[in-house]
């Protein structure tokens, strides 16, 4: 049996820049809330096709009360610092496989983006659909331009090493520079597997605003998208 579209929502308890931040309540919710919350607002994904994955058993039991959801624990070597995003979903695809359910196109979730909107995904998903034959994939990116890499500092020795001095530098006339936003990652999943990931030269950028990015690994980003949630009411 061939589903459209998988979403999975991944979340391991290990952190070291905030520690259990998946768990940290932001706005009276824990982060892990957010995306399980927006899946489920998202009509062309059903309920049964929404996976939330991890290996914390404090984790799952809420969400198991409060969603009803499925939920699959995973490993501890797919929870390690050096655990990839792949092989996560790559063990939930293939448990699903086991249960002979296939899916066309596969929606990745994160609870350290608690800023993310039903509207770019619903755009990135007719995206997809629309392009099917020219894409693979669908990543949001966020313009930054303090961080554009022109007005990056090399060092040697402790003093400035640049070929081009950062006050040299007009910011309106230096190139945009985009970051992944971190907000959902969009793929096929014969793409995904091709590609081992959701990136390729057929991967299609969908721009969002900043005020909806945040991707949360310290305290800081956290206070951050507090902050942002109570100024544009997100």
């Amino acid at each position: 049996m061939e589903n459209n579209i998988l979403c999975i929502i991944a979340a391991r308890k290990g952190s070291k820049g905030l520690k259990n931040k998946n768990f940290k309540l932001l706005n009276k919710k824990p982060l892990i809330y957010y995306p399980i919350q927006l899946a489920l607002n998202i009509k062309s994904i059903l309920k049964k096709n929404i996976i939330f994955c991890s290996d914390s058993d404090q984790y799952i039991k809420y969400v198991q009360k409060n969603f009803k959801i499925k939920t699959l624990k995973r490993s501890k070597k797919l929870s390690n610092d050096r655990a990839k995003i792949y092989n996560v979903i790559l063990f939930v695809l293939n448990f699903q496989k086991k249960n002979k359910i296939l899916y066309k196109n596969i929606l990745l979730l994160e609870p350290t983006s608690p800023l993310t909107q039903i509207k770019h995904i619903n755009k990135a998903l007719q995206i997809l659909e629309s392009k099917k034959n020219k894409i693979d994939s669908v990543c949001p990116i966020v313009k930054l331009d303090k961080f554009n890499p022109f007005f990056s500092i090399n060092l040697k020795n402790n003093f400035f090493n640049n070929d081009i001095m950062p006050n040299s530098l007009n910011r309106q006339l230096v190139k945009n520079t985009y970051f992944l936003s971190g907000n959902f990652y969009l793929s096929k999943v014969s793409s995904f597997i091709k590609n081992k990931g959701f990136y390729s030269k057929k991967t299609y950028a969908l721009k969002i605003e900043k005020k909806f990015y945040t991707d949360i690994d310290d305290l800081e980003d956290f206070q951050i998208a507090s902050i942002k949630k109570k100024i544009y009411k997100i």
